[in-house]
């Protein structure tokens, strides 16, 4: 039987119930519970079907810091008052008796209540003051009315007495009225016995036999439980890792490099010229000190050559003076790009495939789409023969697997380093299309000077869009979210 069942609690809340509906103050007083134990009993009965709880919600008012000391002395206005009645009349006589604060306080509101004016220092009342020297202000009606009652309803006046700070304060409150439902009036009336019952059955009673003697209060297997709220990774991070362990799956040897770079490695390896406007201070943030680094000597002499004249890459540069002091200048990466170029120097393994996800710094004005500091997947394949097809592909299996979507565009970009080059744009379901970054084929001159002379195709997407998509949200500094609320109802694992 369902009476088996119940705990002692529930039964003690439905014999009270017998007599009709019931507050949960009156619930308490006949059962002797206290509030908790009525609370989560009715709970428990209401989930079963046995109870039904309504809720009448009122707005109360209750007395602050500042009423209560006032309720004692008066209002600073009704002091001002009391003073002038004993025939202190300039502010500095006031003063002395009340002190600054109060004072200043008091003659404020009976001039903002049209009760006094100030002239030459000395207070004047009005025709209304006057009378208030005997009678009862509007804001003293109010708070007077707290000598009786610990808490009053909304009454006329009430909202000024409010904007006076912390006189009185606004309370909530909610009360709660019980009464059975026809299948607990059916199960009251089949009558209910209050018995001595265990609810825990210990290794001690185990032990010594005891279990035998008690009667044990079966458990209700169906009956709901709280919510477990486990602990898991943050929704961004758990992308970040997924994305990562992709990769590495497919084959890509992980790059990590420094956050800090110098102009060289940055943007002259990537045949970035000294003049670019990406290169000001509008766009990259530049390190004050150190502000100088070191560049390797060697590799330093080709890209001069490269940037000037062409080198050997069949082109013929950008035609100007390439100054290498620039080059040194310290700067925080705008790229992940320079983590490719990074790989690419010196590599003598062909084919191979090198990624990073990392962040990145630039000046932008923050937005729904932009932060100064941003994550990027950087991915380079080497390979002979590859074509600008392939990069294709591979971007649009990337994006499907990370953005969650199949609403994917390209477009024709342009970029110093890469030839042709692409822009990948995705349809992010509330903000429309969005980029979420470039791709192309490493131009002659960044990766011949480097040493590669297979086929090298490149792409920096800018993750954190990727994952605006994938988690709907439609503003980037939502993936940093404090909402406990968003962060319990994602997902752990994102498909």
């Amino acid at each position: 039987m369902i009476s088996d069942t119940l705990h002692e609690h529930e039964k003690k809340v439905l014999i009270a119930l017998k007599t009709g509906e019931l507050s949960q103050e009156e619930l308490s007083k006949k059962t002797g519970l206290q509030g908790d134990s009525i609370a989560h009993a009715c709970l428990w009965l209401e989930s079963k079907g046995l109870v039904k709880t309504t809720e009448e919600r009122k707005e109360l008012f209750k007395l602050g810091s500042e009423g209560k000391s006032y309720l004692k002395e008066g209002l600073p206005e009704r002091q001002v008052l009391s003073e002038f009645k004993k025939g202190r009349k300039t502010i500095g006589e006031l003063e002395k008796a009340l002190g600054k604060e109060k004072t200043k306080i008091g003659v404020s509101w009976l001039a903002r209540q049209k009760l006094a004016k100030i002239k030459s220092g000395k207070i004047e009342l009005t025709a209304d003051g006057l009378k208030m020297l005997k009678g009862e202000t509007k804001h003293e009606r109010v708070l007077n009315m707290f000598k009786e009652h610990d808490s009053i309803q909304h009454i006329q006046g009430i909202e000024e007495l409010l904007k006076r700070g912390k006189l009185i304060k606004k309370v909530d409150t909610v009360k709660r009225r019980v009464a059975l439902t026809e299948k607990g009036k059916a199960l009251v009336g089949k009558g209910i016995k209050i018995e001595d019952t265990v609810n825990l059955l210990t290794s001690r009673m185990i032990k010594s036999g005891d279990w035998k003697k008690v009667k044990l209060r079966p458990y209700d297997v169906t009956a709901p439980v709280p919510a477990t709220k486990l602990g898991k990774r943050q929704p961004y991070l758990a992308l970040l890792e997924e994305a990562r362990q992709y990769l590495i799956a497919m084959g890509f040897i992980e790059l990590r490099t420094p956050l800090i770079e110098t102009e060289f490695w940055n943007f002259d390896t990537l045949y970035q010229p000294q003049f670019h406007p990406a290169r000001t201070r509008r766009d990259t943030y530049y390190i004050k000190k150190p502000n100088k680094g070191e560049i390797p000597e060697a590799y330093t002499k080709i890209i001069k050559e490269t940037h000037e004249n062409g080198w050997k890459t069949g082109s013929t540069g950008w035609k100007y003076h390439w100054d290498p002091e620039k080059a040194k200048n310290l700067i925080l990466r705008t790229h992940t790009t320079v983590s490719s170029v990074r790989a690419m120097n010196g590599n003598k393994k062909t084919p191979a495939k090198y990624f990073t996800i990392s962040r990145n710094f630039r000046r932008d004005v923050i937005d729904a789409t932009h932060l100064p500091e941003f994550f990027q997947c950087e991915g380079i394949i080497i390979q002979e023969n590859m074509n600008f097809r392939e990069l294709l592909g591979v971007l649009k299996e990337f994006a499907k697997k990370f953005a969650g979507t199949e609403k994917i565009s390209f477009r024709p970009s342009y970029f110093p380093y890469t030839e042709p080059s692409v822009e990948l744009v995705a349809e992010h379901p509330k903000l429309g299309p969005i980029e979420l970054g470039g791709a192309g084929m490493f131009r002659p001159e960044v990766r011949l000077p480097a040493g590669v002379e297979s086929e090298v195709m490149a792409w920096g997407l800018g993750f954190d869009r990727l994952c605006m998509i994938k988690l709907g949200i439609k503003d980037i500094r939502d993936l940093f979210s404090k909402d406990l609320n968003w962060l319990e109802k994602t997902p752990v694992v994102i498909d």
